[in-house]
């Protein structure tokens, strides 16, 4: 009689399993399925912090202008990473890739159920200038990105770990002594023309006062897993305002250069 009971409670085990397992496979399906794939592809490899995905549906797209060349100025948020809303400038796209600006294609603020209005004239304007708006498209400060509907994440050659020291190693400027608990978490950014993989990591930490702190940071590995650690890693101090830091911290570390 009991070996009878614990059959039917392992086979209803069994039931709920498959049930959540069956929930768990659509929750993994998180490729976008709007109508603007292009712009999808420009903002997951402009913003850091964003997964390409919002909990509750897809990634959330607006176009809100165009120029008289095409451009388009668009909206982006997916309510993930630093939880940002988003203006960006798209110059072109085709069938296969979309073109823009780096680095200087956006501008972000905190998302709290804001709209455009939230940006004033003159951050649009000048975000608007920095793209040409309204001008001939210059090829030579494009880059292209192949249009996807899922941010893929490439194979990484080094362990969870290695984000985990460099977590530390910031984090004991503020005060974290290892005596207490970290946790961090690391999205995918973008990759260079030579495979260079740009993460960003966010980690929360305790030092031995108790105090709470977070750190937020970039780091950019080569495609075989090394890196060099003077260079590789950029500490966030704004999380929507980081453009120039952004382009120097590619430069410093020879992005979309030959490998030596």
């Amino acid at each position: 009689m009991k070996k009878s009971v614990w059959k039917i409670f392992l086979c209803c085990l069994l039931s709920i399993a498959f049930v959540f397992c069956g929930a768990g496979c659509k929750d993994k399906d998180t490729g976008y399925k709007g109508d603007f794939p292009d712009l999808y592809s420009e903002a997951i490899h402009s913003l850091l912090g964003v997964s390409g995905y919002h909990s509750h549906g897809d990634a959330l797209i607006e176009i809100i202008e165009e120029d008289s060349f095409g451009r388009k100025l668009f909206s982006y948020s997916d309510g993930t990473g630093f939880n940002s809303y988003n203006l960006l400038v798209c110059q072109k796209s085709d069938e296969t890739y979309v073109f823009f600006y780096p680095n200087y294609n956006f501008i972000s603020m905190k998302w709290e159920g804001i709209s455009i209005g939230a940006f004033s004239n003159e951050e649009i304007e000048a975000l608007k200038n920095k793209n040409d708006w309204n001008k001939n498209l210059d090829q030579s400060k494009c880059i292209k990105i192949e249009i996807v509907r899922n941010k893929v994440q490439p194979e990484l050659k080094i362990g969870k770990s290695v984000f985990e020291i460099f977590f530390n190693k910031v984090a004991e400027s503020k005060g974290y002594n290892g005596c207490e608990w970290t946790y961090t978490s690391t999205i995918y950014f973008t990759s260079d023309s030579d495979g260079r993989m740009m993460y960003s990591a966010y980690g929360e930490g305790r030092g031995s006062t108790s105090t709470n702190f977070d750190v937020y940071l970039a780091l950019i590995f080569n495609t075989d897993g090394t890196y060099n650690e003077e260079t590789c890693i950029m500490e966030l101090t704004d999380l929507y305002n980081y453009q120039d830091e952004l382009k120097a911290f590619k430069e410093l570390n020879n992005w979309n250069q030959p490998l030596s």
